[in-house]
């Protein structure tokens, strides 16, 4: 069984990564990082097992579905943690109308446990930057300082994606794996289940 402190560790280098990777896509290409779940078992001696990213999806319930369809594969590894990454203005607006005044831009880190979350909220303002020598506008992000939230409200496609992962079931997690690739997920593994 892997220690409390260890989990921690893994869950910031998560963290660190995910916002390091989305500065860097961001300045290159002015796209977000899709929603991305990493898988984490505390029963394991190294508990970080893979990650899944999303599917290209169409705004509204497209969009939700994908998201949520992200718990799958971890209930059927009985997965005793989760990191959910995404870009808070890049989903809200998937999966919801634009608001009048727009959502925040943030790259969220939700560090999930059987039976709560901590929301990490890692916002930056999004500046014009360089255009790309094939005429693509860059985003420059200017990054403020984090902060966490215990038990933070949640978009809806990420709770469903939490009540699915919570509801472990047995299956073939082979043939979960070959049905979410072929749907377009993109999978990642330190050792394929």
């Amino acid at each position: 069984m892997t220690e409390v402190g260890a989990v921690a560790d893994v869950v910031d280098a998560i963290a660190q990564a995910s916002v390091e990777g989305a500065d860097q896509l961001l300045r290159e290409t002015a796209l977000c990082p899709p929603p991305t779940l990493h898988i984490l078992s505390r029963h394991l001696a190294s508990p970080y097992i893979g990650s899944v990213s999303t599917r290209p999806f169409f705004r509204g319930k497209d969009a939700c579905d994908a998201v949520a369809t992200l718990g799958l594969l971890p209930s059927l590894l009985c997965a005793t943690q989760l990191v959910v990454v995404w870009e808070n203005a890049d989903l809200c607006t998937a999966v919801d109308p634009p608001a009048d005044v727009g959502y925040a831009s943030a790259v969220v880190v939700l560090d999930a446990t059987m039976n709560d979350h901590v929301l990490r909220w890692h916002s930056f303002e999004p500046h014009l930057g360089e255009v790309t020598f094939d005429g693509m506008q860059t985003i420059r992000p200017e990054w403020r300082s984090p902060a966490q939230f215990p038990g933070a409200p949640l978009p809806a496609p990420v709770l469903e994606l939490l009540t699915l992962w919570r509801e472990w079931r047995v299956g073939d997690v082979q043939a979960a794996i070959t049905e979410l690739e072929s749907a377009g997920y993109r999978t990642s593994w330190v050792q394929r289940p």
